[in-house]
């Protein structure tokens, strides 16, 4: 298999080195999956993949990402695939470690050793005085879905800086920016994830964790345990029914119709993993609230709009339903307490 990170002088925004799928392809060949129908329906093959001179249109590979997640009918492909990746054998993180001697250090040398082309984007360290920001921006927003990448990135990169600065990271101070939370798990790795209509990824931290001297000590298990992102009908449910949580009509009809499923199909395999649809939906409705509420200044009755709720006094009511406080005590309070930490 070629080394997915190899570097070249090859550099094009719209244009990505096809043999980075390979470690998407060999993931879902060790599942037992074929990957043969999606690559010929984009007129790819397995000898195109092998060649590190092969170069495809950054929307052919975004189209390509999809359908090996729907092969593998698998919502967080993308993080699953970055949580297996070999990280001691890519060259620019070891090269970018190699002189380094604080989190910062490593960091600026990791943005310089990044070749662009590698995901059609490019890489920054943004420095603030309270909050610090890791981003890829890419050159436009793609027609197609970007979801898989970004998964990805959540999945690399979080590894990444966890293993850079093992007891400087609190993961609670961690928000993650994203144009696709339908490729993340909610609260994955303990992160807040904030969506916004950026062509971008962005991971934003305190400003401090730069000062830590670096300890990285990488290995797959510092990957979360495999049953908190087991995919399922529960996180294929959330994964299609947070951008639909304003629709308007039956919203359990919604979301069986992007499931492909009924209602009563829907409701017994939900119940089979021992929960239903109406509790799931609520929760999601009360996990996106609580980080709007926690971690943006977004006025209350916006967020209530932003699950569905138009009229701010049902909202209210909803929250105080699943937290047995209103939205604005619970804003205080978590204000209180980011206060105290």
């Amino acid at each position: 298999m070629p080394n997915p990170f190899e570097s070249s002088d090859r550099n094009s925004h719209p244009l990505i080195r096809l043999s980075l799928i390979a470690p998407f392809i060999e993931f879902l060949k060790d599942r037992g999956l074929s990957s043969d129908k999606p690559l010929k329906r984009l007129g790819l093959t397995p000898e195109m993949i092998e060649n590190p001179d092969v170069f495809v249109h950054s929307e052919v590979f975004y189209g390509l990402m999809n359908e090996l997640a729907r092969v593998s009918n698998d919502p967080y492909l993308g993080l699953h695939v970055a949580e297996e990746m070999l990280l001691e054998e890519w060259p620019v993180l070891t090269a970018s470690l190699e002189t380094s001697r604080t989190v910062g250090e490593f960091l600026i040398r990791f943005v310089q050793n990044v070749p662009k082309h590698y995901t059609s984007a490019e890489h920054a360290l943004l420095i603030g005085a309270g909050r610090a920001q890791y981003r890829f921006t890419r050159a436009r927003q793609p027609a197609n879905s970007a979801a898989q990448l970004d998964g990805f990135a959540a999945g690399l990169y979080l590894r990444i800086f966890t293993a850079a600065a093992p007891t400087a990271w609190l993961p609670k101070e961690v928000t993650l920016r994203t144009t696709y939370p339908e490729a993340i798990p909610p609260l994955y790795r303990e992160t807040a994830i904030e969506v916004h209509s950026e062509a971008a990824f962005v991971i934003e931290f305190p400003t401090e964790v730069l000062f830590a001297d670096l300890a990285f000590n990488i290995s797959k298990s510092d990957s979360p345990p495999a049953a908190s992102t087991k995919p399922s009908l529960v996180s294929a449910l959330r994964s299609v029914a947070t951008p639909l949580l304003v629709q308007e009509g039956d919203l359990y009809q919604v979301v069986a119709d992007a499931l492909g499923l009924n209602i009563d199909r829907m409701e017994k395999t939900l119940a089979s993993e021992g929960t239903s649809l109406s509790r799931e939906i609520k929760n999601l409705k009360c996990e996106v609230a609580c980080g709007m509420l926690a971690n943006t200044k977004t006025p209350i009755a916006d967020v209530g709009a932003s699950i569905g709720y138009s009229e701010p006094a049902n909202f209210t009511r909803f929250i105080k339903s699943q937290l047995g406080i209103t939205p604005r005590q619970y804003r205080n309070n978590q204000s209180r307490e980011n206060e105290a930490g």
